[in-house]
């Protein structure tokens, strides 16, 4: 081997890897030891960006997969609970038998005809003199009448209009009870299937009292579905398209 082979020797270029090494020792040493996850990671921070908004947006179209496969499930628990709803008597109903449980008694109605509320004036205590011709067909909203009760016998007061549109359920102690204004505990009504309580007028010495109503009294509709003594006020609704108004009990 003569002195120039020598000298080429000493001069060839590394491997690929040695000369990498070389350049940047800690960078083929780190390669070595990097985890298989940290291999596959972009180093150029462009295109790690561009990894993190592609996975931002695969998320999203997951998200939006998601939501539209569980929209036809909220909406049946929906229907459920309207149906729910619907069946315990809130809201627009068909019979009194579908309010609160049912088992009402129809006592006293006063028809559209009529021009005021009931002729009554025992403040719902059931003792007032019996009147007019007794007809069960209150939804015609064409009779007005009454017949007597046993309040002490008596849980519970329906009241309502004849196309039941307004109605509402109370307590017999609720019902009897005085107060201006009387903070009525309602149990319930066509406006909530939960208790609560609407202020009513039940003023003793008052022949038109008590004013029971959906509402409170003093609202611009209180909802009014009860008044004695023939009286004309709060005509929002009785009379208004053959509606008249009744009392059933339990």
């Amino acid at each position: 081997m003569d002195s120039y082979g020598t000298g080429k020797a000493l001069l060839e270029p590394e491997s690929e890897s040695e000369a990498e090494a070389e350049e940047n020792p800690f960078e083929v040493d780190m390669a070595h030891k990097a985890s298989p996850l940290q291999r596959y990671l972009p180093r150029s921070p462009a295109r790690a960006a561009a990894y993190l908004c592609a996975y931002q947006l695969a998320v999203y179209i997951i998200g939006l997969g998601l939501m539209a496969a569980l929209r036809p499930l909220s909406s049946a628990s929906s229907s459920a609970s309207s149906s729910s709803s619907s069946s315990s008597g809130v809201g627009a109903v068909t019979t009194p038998d579908a309010i609160d449980g049912g088992g009402w008694q129809l006592v006293r109605c006063v028809s559209a005809a009529e021009g005021t509320w009931h002729p009554a004036t025992d403040n719902l205590d059931g003792t007032g003199a019996a009147y007019g011709a007794y007809s069960d067909d209150y939804g015609a909203g064409d009779a007005t009448f009454s017949v007597q009760w046993d309040s002490s016998a008596t849980s519970a007061y329906l009241f309502a209009l004849t196309d039941l549109s307004l109605w509402l359920v109370a307590g017999t102690s609720t019902v009897l009870s005085h107060g201006a204004p009387l903070l009525a505990a309602v149990t319930a009504s066509s406006a909530s299937g939960s208790p609560y309580t609407a202020e009513w007028y039940s003023r003793e010495g008052k022949a038109e009292d008590p004013w029971v109503s959906v509402f409170d009294h003093g609202a611009a509709d209180p909802g009014m579905v009860y008044g004695e003594a023939g009286k004309a006020g709060h005509m929002e609704h009785l009379g208004v398209g053959g509606v008249g108004a009744c009392v059933w009990v339990r």
